[in-house]
């Protein structure tokens, strides 16, 4: 898939999930039916001298599963990424330019018997909201797709006064 990039707001990932984040989700299947919904919330720290962000997302999903994601990325040159997370098959590899990144990778989620593709895109909006949407398959079949908002948990935390919950709104 070729995607549509924005020169701004410029997506510096490393510096964008420095800040605590939390986000709601849907995953669809390829007919567009709802299969799940979730919420999640990510931290990160960005270490200049080795050039790393160490990541993690905590998905909840509606059913009450939970999958955490513990991603070590490491910043190459001209926009390029490398990243490995435990249940990984390989390494993942990105690109990032001007307001999108793209991230290609091969993993088992929680709960699952087999390794599945991901080709994730994510674009970044005026006001800090990141949009990500993520393709999912096996052996070169699409079965769904992954749509994700991402704002700064501050920010939530200012709006809703709340903890995020799958019942929580964005």
């Amino acid at each position: 898939m070729q995607a549509r990039t924005y020169s701004a707001p410029e997506l510096i990932l490393e510096r964008y999930f420095a800040e605590p984040r939390v986000g709601a989700g849907v995953m669809q299947s390829i007919w567009g039916t709802l299969q799940r919904q979730f919420v999640l919330s990510t931290s990160g720290v960005w270490s200049e001298a080795d050039r790393t962000l160490t990541l993690t997302e905590r998905y909840q999903f509606d059913d009450g599963s939970v999958d955490t994601l513990a991603w070590r990325i490491v910043k190459q040159a001209d926009g390029r990424y490398t990243g490995e997370e435990p249940r990984m098959v390989g390494a993942a590899t990105g690109t990032q330019s001007g307001n999108a990144f793209h991230w290609i990778y091969r993993r088992t989620p929680a709960g699952a018997r087999v390794a599945l593709d991901f080709d994730d895109w994510f674009w970044l909006q005026p006001g800090g909201l990141l949009i990500a949407r993520a393709s999912m398959g096996r052996l070169g079949l699409p079965f769904g797709t992954m749509t994700v908002v991402y704002r700064a948990a501050v920010e939530a935390e200012a709006g809703a006064r709340q903890p995020v919950t799958p019942d929580a709104a964005l």
